[in-house]
């Protein structure tokens, strides 16, 4: 007895919105994280606090983790759309724009993820070397710029899942 995929047996019954606002969620709330722990970072590097430091390394592990559950989550939900709207034969190699948006929102997100992750251990760089702490400003921006462009590019994904075919994209050919 051959089985289905299990991810193909899930695809008909997918909430695309509650998987995109779960995907928002997550990334909302890794940076949220990120922002703490680098304030605290912040906050301990200029009193010259070294346990607080050591404890924005933990928020900046928690938030690292975060992000990349958001990544995961969002490649699950990228790869669902992409077999539910072009079926198992791929006709495009693209596919529709919203797809190759959250593709491209995804890739971002993983480089965000390894950013983040990579995070605890520059942490302290800033306490020998001040003028890296630029790095703190670049990653803020960075993960802002996801949470933003993420929640714009994932509803229209889900959108573009839950909406019907077009019927006038298909023609008979005899």
């Amino acid at each position: 007895m051959l089985r289905k995929p299990l991810i193909e047996q899930s695809a008909p019954s997918t909430d695309w919105w509650a998987s995109a606002r779960t995907v928002e969620g997550g990334v909302l709330v890794g940076f949220a994280v990120l922002l703490l722990a680098v304030t605290v970072a912040v906050w301990g590097i200029s009193g010259g606090n070294l346990n607080v430091v050591e404890l924005s390394k933990w928020g900046a592990v928690t938030a690292g983790m975060l992000q990349v559950r958001a990544a995961v989550l969002a490649t699950c939900l990228v790869v669902l759309a992409r077999r539910h709207l072009l079926g198992d034969g791929a006709e495009s190699a693209k596919g529709p724009k919203p797809v190759r948006a959250a593709g491209v929102q995804v890739t971002l997100a993983w480089l965000l993820a390894l950013a983040m992750v990579a995070l605890p251990l520059m942490i302290e760089l800033p306490l020998h070397v001040p003028e890296t702490g630029l790095v703190f400003a670049l990653l803020v921006l960075a993960g802002a710029t996801q949470v933003i462009t993420g929640a714009l590019v994932y509803r229209a994904l889900a959108a573009a899942a839950t909406e019907p075919p077009d019927p006038s994209g298909y023609s008979l050919r005899l």
